[in-house]
């Protein structure tokens, strides 16, 4: 459900991801998103509420992860 292959931002497992992220608190969701952002070159599927495609949109999900986990992140357009 969190790594919904082959499907969308909008696909019923996205959605419904996010929705058990949204019951997480505020500590959990940073930690969650830190943990994500420990290795960004795999990162798909949806952390802390952001759901992080593999194409477009990837960077500013990724920057996304970084304004919840409290820290600056810079991804390379590539």
């Amino acid at each position: 459900m969190f790594a919904p292959v082959g499907h969308g931002r909008e696909s019923v497992e996205t959605r419904a991801a996010k929705q058990i992220c949204a019951g997480c608190g505020d500590a959990m969701r940073q930690d969650c998103a830190r943990t994500a952002l420990r290795d960004t070159t795999d990162l798909f599927g949806v952390f802390a509420g952001v759901f992080v495609p593999v194409g477009r949109g990837r960077r500013r999900a990724i920057e996304a992860l970084g304004v919840i986990a409290g820290k600056h992140v810079e991804v390379s357009a590539k």
